[in-house]
Protein backbone atom coordinates (compact mmCIF):
# COMPACT_ATOMS: atom_id res chain seq x y z
CA UNK A 1 0.00 0.00 0.00
CA UNK A 2 3.05 2.62 0.07
CA UNK A 3 2.39 5.11 -3.13
CA UNK A 4 5.96 7.36 -2.30
CA UNK A 5 9.02 7.02 -0.37
CA UNK A 6 11.39 10.27 -0.43
CA UNK A 7 14.95 9.94 0.45
CA UNK A 8 16.81 12.98 1.82
CA UNK A 9 19.76 12.79 -0.15
CA UNK A 10 21.53 9.97 -2.09
CA UNK A 11 24.97 10.58 -0.75
CA UNK A 12 26.10 12.04 2.46
CA UNK A 13 26.73 15.60 3.45
CA UNK A 14 29.90 16.80 4.76
CA UNK A 15 30.79 16.22 8.33
CA UNK A 16 30.78 17.35 10.93
CA UNK A 17 29.12 20.17 9.45
CA UNK A 18 25.78 17.99 8.99
CA UNK A 19 25.54 15.71 11.47
CA UNK A 20 22.88 13.33 9.62
CA UNK A 21 24.98 10.92 7.41
CA UNK A 22 21.93 8.81 5.59
CA UNK A 23 23.16 8.81 1.94
CA UNK A 24 23.62 5.95 0.17
CA UNK A 25 27.23 6.96 -1.11
CA UNK A 26 29.83 8.33 1.57
CA UNK A 27 30.98 11.55 0.58
CA UNK A 28 34.31 12.15 -1.05
CA UNK A 29 34.25 15.60 -1.51
CA UNK A 30 33.55 18.10 -3.75
CA UNK A 31 31.82 15.99 -6.52
CA UNK A 32 30.03 12.52 -6.62
CA UNK A 33 33.32 10.64 -8.42
CA UNK A 34 34.67 10.09 -5.45
CA UNK A 35 32.24 8.76 -3.50
CA UNK A 36 31.94 5.05 -2.39
CA UNK A 37 28.93 3.48 -2.10
CA UNK A 38 27.59 2.36 1.19
CA UNK A 39 26.77 -1.55 1.75
CA UNK A 40 22.89 -0.03 1.99
CA UNK A 41 23.15 0.82 -1.60
CA UNK A 42 22.36 -2.82 -2.70
CA UNK A 43 19.53 -3.24 -0.91
CA UNK A 44 17.46 -0.18 -2.54
CA UNK A 45 18.77 -1.51 -5.56
CA UNK A 46 17.51 -5.03 -5.30
CA UNK A 47 15.04 -4.71 -2.44
CA UNK A 48 14.38 -8.68 -0.83
CA UNK A 49 12.75 -9.61 2.67
CA UNK A 50 12.26 -13.47 4.22
CA UNK A 51 9.86 -13.67 6.89
CA UNK A 52 8.89 -16.73 8.96
CA UNK A 53 5.36 -17.76 7.68
CA UNK A 54 3.57 -20.97 8.47
CA UNK A 55 5.95 -23.74 8.64
CA UNK A 56 7.97 -21.69 5.48
CA UNK A 57 9.26 -18.63 4.59
CA UNK A 58 7.38 -16.03 2.76
CA UNK A 59 9.86 -13.81 0.27
CA UNK A 60 9.56 -10.61 -1.70
CA UNK A 61 11.63 -8.63 -4.02
CA UNK A 62 12.04 -6.32 -6.76
CA UNK A 63 14.38 -6.71 -9.39
CA UNK A 64 17.55 -4.56 -9.56
CA UNK A 65 16.50 -3.43 -13.49
CA UNK A 66 12.58 -3.02 -12.42
CA UNK A 67 11.91 -5.87 -15.63
CA UNK A 68 10.81 -9.08 -15.33
CA UNK A 69 13.57 -12.12 -14.65
CA UNK A 70 14.51 -15.52 -13.20
CA UNK A 71 15.08 -15.34 -9.64
CA UNK A 72 16.84 -17.80 -7.48
CA UNK A 73 16.17 -17.57 -3.27
CA UNK A 74 18.72 -19.47 -1.25
CA UNK A 75 19.50 -20.11 2.03
CA UNK A 76 22.66 -19.63 3.79
CA UNK A 77 23.50 -23.29 5.51
CA UNK A 78 26.86 -22.64 6.84
CA UNK A 79 29.56 -21.28 4.64
CA UNK A 80 27.49 -22.44 1.59
CA UNK A 81 24.12 -21.10 -0.03
CA UNK A 82 21.59 -23.84 -1.02
CA UNK A 83 18.70 -22.72 -3.35
CA UNK A 84 14.95 -23.10 -2.50
CA UNK A 85 13.88 -22.41 -5.33
CA UNK A 86 13.21 -19.93 -8.70
CA UNK A 87 10.47 -18.46 -9.54
CA UNK A 88 9.88 -15.34 -12.17
CA UNK A 89 9.84 -11.72 -11.57
CA UNK A 90 6.41 -9.86 -12.88
CA UNK A 91 6.96 -7.34 -15.64
CA UNK A 92 7.67 -5.26 -13.04
CA UNK A 93 10.37 -6.87 -11.97
CA UNK A 94 8.21 -7.51 -8.54
CA UNK A 95 8.50 -11.47 -7.04
CA UNK A 96 6.72 -13.55 -4.10
CA UNK A 97 6.73 -16.84 -3.12
CA UNK A 98 6.21 -19.01 0.01
CA UNK A 99 8.67 -21.47 0.46
CA UNK A 100 9.17 -24.80 3.28
CA UNK A 101 12.07 -24.54 4.79
CA UNK A 102 13.37 -25.78 8.56
CA UNK A 103 16.91 -23.55 8.07
CA UNK A 104 17.38 -20.97 9.90
CA UNK A 105 20.29 -18.70 8.20
CA UNK A 106 19.89 -15.50 6.33
CA UNK A 107 18.14 -15.75 2.95
CA UNK A 108 19.17 -13.70 -0.55
CA UNK A 109 17.58 -13.35 -3.85
CA UNK A 110 19.76 -13.56 -7.19
CA UNK A 111 18.71 -12.89 -10.56
CA UNK A 112 19.60 -15.60 -13.37
CA UNK A 113 20.03 -14.96 -16.54
CA UNK A 114 22.54 -12.17 -17.99
CA UNK A 115 23.56 -9.60 -15.32
CA UNK A 116 23.43 -12.01 -12.31
CA UNK A 117 23.15 -10.28 -9.29
CA UNK A 118 22.48 -10.74 -5.41
CA UNK A 119 20.44 -9.25 -2.81
CA UNK A 120 21.80 -8.41 0.40
CA UNK A 121 21.06 -11.27 2.84
CA UNK A 122 18.07 -11.20 4.90
CA UNK A 123 18.00 -12.26 8.50
CA UNK A 124 15.31 -14.37 9.80
CA UNK A 125 16.15 -13.22 13.29
CA UNK A 126 14.26 -10.51 14.99
CA UNK A 127 16.44 -7.81 15.93
CA UNK A 128 16.31 -6.82 19.49
CA UNK A 129 14.39 -3.59 20.03
CA UNK A 130 16.19 -0.45 20.83
CA UNK A 131 15.73 3.13 21.74
CA UNK A 132 17.26 5.70 19.59
CA UNK A 133 16.89 9.32 20.49
CA UNK A 134 16.06 10.79 16.83
CA UNK A 135 17.40 14.26 17.49
CA UNK A 136 20.78 14.04 18.55
CA UNK A 137 22.89 12.19 21.19
CA UNK A 138 20.90 13.00 23.67
CA UNK A 139 21.02 11.00 27.26
CA UNK A 140 17.93 11.94 29.91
Amino acid sequence: GVSLVVWWSLRDQPYPGFPFQSGLYFNGGQNMENDRAKPARQAFRFPFVAYARGGGVFTWGRTPTGRSGRIRVEQRAGAAWRALGTLRADRYGIFSRTFPTTGRGDLRARLLGGRAETSRPFSLSRPKDRFVYPFGDWHP
